[in-house]
């Protein structure tokens, strides 16, 4: 018995990649749902990708700041009033 520890795309691609060879197989997933990033949940009634990031008008967690070296090294800080 082989174990595998995360039901993400690697995991799940191990253990088939195993079965094939006839190995057998137990994948351990700590969450209810297999598919790790590659699941989906759901807000507001639609389903979103896990792997999906993005950043939308109103978030305010993550925000690059002007002027800043987080802002001007990944060249967002120009677009600070466009984000705002």
């Amino acid at each position: 018995m082989i174990g595998i520890v995360g039901g993400g795309i690697a995991g799940l691609a191990a253990a088939y990649r195993l079965q094939q060879h006839g190995y057998d197989v137990q994948v351990f997933e700590a969450s209810d749902d297999l598919g790790g990033l590659a699941a989906t949940y759901e807000t507001n009634g639609d389903r979103i990708e896990k792997f999906y990031h993005h950043l939308s008008a109103s978030e305010q967690t993550i925000r690059p700041h002007r002027g800043t070296r987080t802002g001007r090294r990944f060249g967002l800080a120009h677009r600070q009033e466009r984000l705002a």
